[in-house]
């Protein structure tokens, strides 16, 4: 099999699609990352998507034959897409446990705070049940005294006034 001229543009542009997407991927991925995607999208299928794409280059700058068919291109390019696939998922499976880590981290500062919260509201009642009944205490003996004056105190002194003959 040989490829047609837009199957050698369209591979080309896949080619340049998969290496701005691999640099960007570089650009922003943690160091581990990038050592996992390397670790992971290796082997002989790998080696040879890069060599039948290395080759079909070489075929369209200087005309030389193609020893490769567009089947050995799409399984090695196939095969590649697998492994970018497992690395895909590795890191999917990476930002799943940070994300739940920090969502549990979060969660447990948010009851730590409401437990905080709590406390200080019941400091804050306690404090006020005591200045209450204080207050409360200091009312009752007024109100005693106050009563005292007017049921005894106060009818002795209005008798004692009446009595006096001026």
């Amino acid at each position: 099999g040989s490829f047609a001229g837009l199957q050698e543009d369209a591979l080309r542009a896949a080619q340049a699609a998969e290496t701005a997407a691999i640099a960007a991927f570089n650009a922003s991925a943690s160091p581990a990352d990038q050592a996992m995607y390397a670790s992971t999208v290796v082997g002989p299928d790998v080696d040879a998507a890069s060599t039948y794409l290395t080759q079909i280059q070489d075929r369209a700058i200087g005309n030389q034959p193609l020893e490769v068919t567009p089947i050995q291109v799409q399984t090695a390019g196939d095969a590649t897409a697998q492994l970018i696939g497992v690395a895909q998922q590795n890191i999917y499976n990476e930002l799943t446990s940070v994300t739940n880590s920090l969502a549990s981290s979060a969660i447990a500062q948010a009851v730590k705070v409401g437990l905080l919260v709590l406390l200080g509201l019941i400091v804050a009642f306690l404090v006020a049940l005591f200045v209450a009944r204080s207050l409360v205490r200091t009312l009752q003996r007024l109100r005693s005294a106050a009563l005292d004056v007017a049921r005894h105190r106060l009818p002795a002194s209005v008798q004692r006034i009446l009595a006096r003959p001026e």
